[in-house]
């Protein structure tokens, strides 16, 4: 199996290239080290990709990431739009083959998960949309006319948003899976440690997301943030200590996790409307 560099196909100096093909034999098993984005303009066939077959047409987009291994097999003619895009283009520091992961951490998409780039996105009825795109960055591309470089790099900006937003449109289908999935665990790990400190990113690692996946999951399911959570909380337990009489106000500041007397009155007024001596003295 053959495996492309990226200078073999891509010039250094700008960091895209761009291709149109009409395909009627099949392509052999290859893998690259470098972003690759097809769109089928016309005909239909089948792909495989890393060693899953999928039925592809006019409209399906494919996303190829550094090392994916993946051929078609047109079914007649298959017409399909290249973009190679280098790991220079995303900046110097990426030399080496592009993971899912970094490419969101370079966008404005980062509550998506590097598991949700799926290589296959359906642009069904938005096609000539993502057509469009293609069809003016081949353009620009052959043509090189002054500028052109600048004009390439826009459009590819607009076409991996277009990409992102269908994805994390698909994303967002799934996410009361994710919610029922994520709240047991959770709830019983705050549970138990709710007077201790409990970061969004130890909970996010515990769950496999990054911190703002998580932290978008865990207010659609509770309605509120971590940290308001956690906060109310520790309040409701304070309460109940309150209630006792058998503590003391700094001692029970102290049990609910709070080192600092001054912002337990804080958090607690904020959430009961009044100060912990007052509610005992109800």
């Amino acid at each position: 199996m053959r495996v492309f560099e990226v200078d073999e196909v891509i010039d250094n100096e700008i960091n895209i290239a761009l291709s149109k093909h009409l395909h009627t034999e099949d392509e052999p098993m290859h893998s690259h080290k470098f972003l690759e984005i097809s769109y089928v303009y016309s005909g239909s066939g089948y792909q495989n990709i890393n060693g899953s077959q999928c039925y592809v047409r006019h409209g399906d987009l494919m996303l190829f990431l550094s090392k994916d291994k993946h051929s078609f097999s047109p079914e007649g003619s298959l017409g399909i739009y290249n973009c190679l895009v280098s790991p220079k283009y995303f900046g110097e520091r990426f030399t080496d083959p592009l993971s899912a992961a970094d490419i969101l951490t370079l966008t404005s998409f980062t509550s998506l998960k590097p598991s949700d780039l799926k290589p296959l996105i359906p642009f069904n009825n938005k096609y000539f949309e993502i057509e469009n795109i293609f069809e003016a960055m081949e353009q620009e591309f052959e043509r090189k006319e002054p500028g052109y470089v600048n004009v390439l790099h826009n459009y590819l900006e607009i076409l991996l948003t277009k990409i992102f937003r269908r994805q994390q449109a698909s994303s967002n289908i799934n996410l009361s899976r994710e919610i029922i999935k994520i709240a047991p665990e959770i709830l019983n790990y705050i549970e138990e440690h709710y007077n201790q400190k409990i970061t969004l990113n130890y909970l996010a690692q515990r769950s496999f997301y990054t911190p703002s996946y998580f932290s978008r999951i865990f207010k659609e399911c509770f309605n509120k943030t971590l940290t308001d959570f956690i906060a109310e909380l520790r309040i409701k337990k304070a309460m109940q200590l309150l209630q006792e009489g058998k503590m003391s106000v700094e001692t029970i500041a102290m049990h609910v996790g709070y080192s600092d007397k001054k912002t337990f009155y804080k958090v607690f007024k904020k959430i009961t409307g009044t100060t912990p001596k007052k509610y005992v003295g109800k």
